[in-house]
C-alpha cells in the first residue's frame, strides 16, 4: 500500500475492503495493534513497554484497553461501529503510522496471499486506494532441511543486522523489508547472495487509483555459491545421527549387568 491524498472515509473504506478480501480467502496481514477484542486487552510483555506506549500514543494512565481502543477509533476517524470492523482498520492504520509509508515507498499488508486474493484485489483496484499487488522471488529448498544447520536461513532484517552490517562496513542501504541471511552460509554470504533491486513505476490518479505499473530498472540477481559438500552423503550421515539418537533415547544401546 502507497500513501494517497485521499480523506480519512475513503483510506478506511478502502482498508475495510482489501482486509475482507484477504480474511475470506485465508490470508493473513500485518497486525501489530497491542489490543485485542472479545476481551479487550493489552498486549505487553511487561507493564513497563505498556507505560512507555501510553505515553508515546498519549494514552491516559488509568485508560483501559477497551477504552484506549476507542481512542484510536476517533483518532483515525473510523465511523464504523461494527468491533471487528474497527479492529481491521486499526490493524492497518497502527501499522502505516508506526511503520511509515509514502508515495514511493510502501508498506507490506500482507505475504504469500492467495490466488483467490491476489485476483480479487486487482478486480477491485478502483475501490482500493494506493494498493498493489506483486510478485517476489522466494527462497525453495529443494532438499528440504538436508545441511540447514550448513546453508543457514534468511529472515526479514532486524536491527541487529544493520548494526551489525555497519560495524562490519557494509553500505549497502537495506529497507525494512528486506530479507537477509541470519545463520551459516546465508548470513556468511549475505553481500554476495542479496543481488540488487529492481525498479518498478506504479503510476497513481489523484484518488490514489492505480493506472499503470512497469519495471524501469530490471532487479539483478545475486551470485551463485556451491558448496564442496556432498548431498547424498550428508542426507545417509544426517539419518544415520536422527536413527541412533533416538535409538539412544529408547534406551537400544543400555548394557546391564
Amino acid at each position: 500500500m502507497y500513501k494517497t491524498n485521499v480523506e480519512n472515509d475513503v483510506l478506511n473504506n478502502s482498508i475495510l475492503l482489501m482486509t475482507n478480501i484477504l480474511k475470506k480467502n485465508g490470508d493473513s496481514y500485518i497486525n501489530t495493534f497491542p489490543i485485542r477484542i472479545n476481551p479487550f486487552e493489552f498486549v505487553f510483555n511487561s507493564e513497563e513497554e505498556l507505560a512507555n506506549w501510553r505515553k508515546t500514543h498519549k494514552i491516559p494512565e488509568a485508560a483501559s484497553a477497551e477504552e484506549a481502543f476507542y481512542i484510536f477509533r476517533d483518532k483515525y476517524q473510523i465511523k464504523s461501529n461494527d468491533i471487528n470492523e474497527i479492529e481491521q482498520i486499526l490493524a492497518i492504520r497502527y501499522a502505516i503510522t508506526t511503520l511509515g509509508y509514502s508515495t514511493t515507498k510502501s508498506i507490506k499488508i500482507a505475504s504469500l496471499i492467495s490466488p483467490e486474493s491476489a485476483v480479487q484485489l486487482q478486480e477491485q483496484s478502483q475501490e482500493l486506494t494506493g494498493v498493489s499487488v506483486n510478485q517476489e522471488p522466494i527462497r525453495k529448498y529443494h532438499n528440504g532441511n538436508l545441511a540447514s544447520h550448513i546453508i543457514g536461513y534468511v529472515q526479514t532484517i532486524r536491527k541487529e543486522n544493520i548494526e551489525e552490517f555497519e560495524a562490519n562496513g557494509d553500505t549497502h542501504i537495506y529497507k525494512n523489508t528486506d530479507k537477509v541471511g541470519q545463520t551459516g552460509i546465508e548470513k556468511v554470504f549475505e553481500e554476495y547472495l542479496r543481488g540488487e533491486d529492481g525498479t518498478k513505476q506504479i503510476d497513481m490518479s489523484v484518488d490514489g487509483t492505480i493506472t499503470g505499473e512497469y519495471i524501469s530498472q530490471e532487479a539483478i540477481g545475486g551470485a551463485n555459491i556451491i558448496l564442496t559438500i556432498d548431498a547424498n552423503l550428508q542426507r545417509v550421515a544426517e539419518e544415520s545421527l536422527a536413527n541412533n539418537v533416538e535409538k539412544i533415547r529408547n534406551g537400544g544401546f543400555s548394557r546391564y549387568i
